[in-house]
C-alpha cells in the first residue's frame, strides 16, 4: 500500500527491487502486472505455501553475529535427514 501512496504523491521509481512477499511489490511497480493479478498471486503463493508442509512443520530463523564456522559447528549438530537448511550471508 506505501507503493501506491508514493504512486498517488507523484513518486515514480527508476528502480525496484524486493524480497519474498517484496518480490511482488517490485513487480508490480515496475508494472508487469496489475494490482489485481498481484493480490491474486499473494493469495496462491500463501495457500500453496500452506498446503507445501504441515502447519508447524517448517521455520525460519535469522542468525546475527555469528561466524559462518561457528553456525555449521551448530548444525552438524543436528541429526536429521528431513531437514532442509539454506544459509544466505549477507555482509
Amino acid at each position: 500500500m506505501k507503493y501506491l501512496y508514493a504512486l498517488s504523491q507523484g513518486i515514480i521509481p527508476d528502480v525496484v527491487a524486493g524480497h519474498s512477499l517484496g518480490e511482488w511489490t517490485a513487480i508490480l511497480a515496475a508494472e508487469v502486472i496489475s494490482f489485481e493479478d498481484a493480490v491474486e498471486a499473494v493469495y496462491y503463493r500463501g495457500l500453496y505455501m500452506s498446503e507445501a508442509i504441515e502447519p508447524g512443520k517448517g521455520g525460519m530463523a535469522a542468525i546475527l553475529g555469528l561466524d559462518l564456522s561457528e553456525i555449521e559447528r551448530v548444525l552438524k549438530t543436528i541429526q536429521t535427514s528431513k531437514l532442509l537448511i539454506t544459509i544466505l550471508l549477507l555482509k
